[in-house]
């Protein structure tokens, strides 16, 4: 069972509420299908919130949209109208397209994708993506593996002469200091001077401590000498 945390939004400018308020009364409509209940007065809606979902007020209509966080993932040989789509079938269940990576790699389409929807339309919604012809798609319900925010972020860029397991031995750092990575972006290309290849990494890791930084800061200072490649960490910032 999730648990919940409830609170009350006023639909008043400094947020107090008055003594008409204080006694909000429920409407006798009926719930339309993937909104959510209660239902009451425009005047104060008393809403209880699951985990990290998001509740927003339908204007005019007191009825509360119970939001919910699906990630997709998505591949398939390369074609036009793909991304369009996908834009479609979220626009079809009221859902917002939040963020997306997306690229061409070796011939085939793969991204990722956020959406939010209202949480009555998430199956129907599954169902949709999935049908899809030609892609295969993933859909993660992002709500129940969210994280805190981390107290900050770092950047962590590697570039040197491309060679097999350069990724391995770059990961296991943050492995070892049991940090996860948000984002990383690799790429390899021919050196312009000297032939050869070279290979390049971008990589977005959250920290919690300065402390924790100096650590990894020194480890990975240690692995740019031992593999002769260029590693430079620099803090993210707003």
């Amino acid at each position: 069972m999730r648990p919940t945390r409830k609170r009350t939004i006023w639909g008043t400018d400094n947020n107090e509420p008055t003594a008409a308020q204080a006694q909000p009364q429920m409407t006798t409509s009926s719930t339309p299908e993937g909104y959510a209940t209660p239902v009451q007065s425009d005047v104060a809606i008393a809403l209880t919130q699951h985990d990290n979902r998001r509740i927003t007020l339908q204007p005019g209509t007191g009825y509360c949209d119970v939001m919910t966080t699906l990630v997709l993932t998505v591949i398939g040989d390369d074609r036009s109208g793909i991304v369009n789509a996908l834009a479609e079938v979220v626009a079809a269940h009221d859902g917002n397209w939040e963020r997306s990576q997306m690229a061409e790699l070796a011939g085939a389409f793969a991204g990722i994708v956020v959406v939010t929807l209202p949480d009555g339309r998430a199956a129907d919604f599954t169902a949709a993506v999935r049908a899809l012809p030609d892609l295969t798609i993933a859909v993660h319900d992002a709500d129940a593996a969210a994280s805190a925010e981390p107290d900050s972020r770092i950047t962590v860029e590697l570039l040197g002469n491309d060679r097999p397991g350069l990724v391995r031995e770059l990961t296991a750092v943050f492995a070892e200091h049991g940090l996860s990575i948000e984002e990383i972006e690799t790429g390899s290309y021919d050196a312009p001077m000297a032939g050869g290849r070279l290979f390049e990494a971008l990589l977005v890791v959250p920290v919690s401590s300065g402390a924790e930084t100096d650590a990894l800061r020194a480890d990975l200072e240690k692995l740019a000498m031992e593999l002769m490649v260029d590693i430079t960490v620099e803090a993210v910032t707003d």
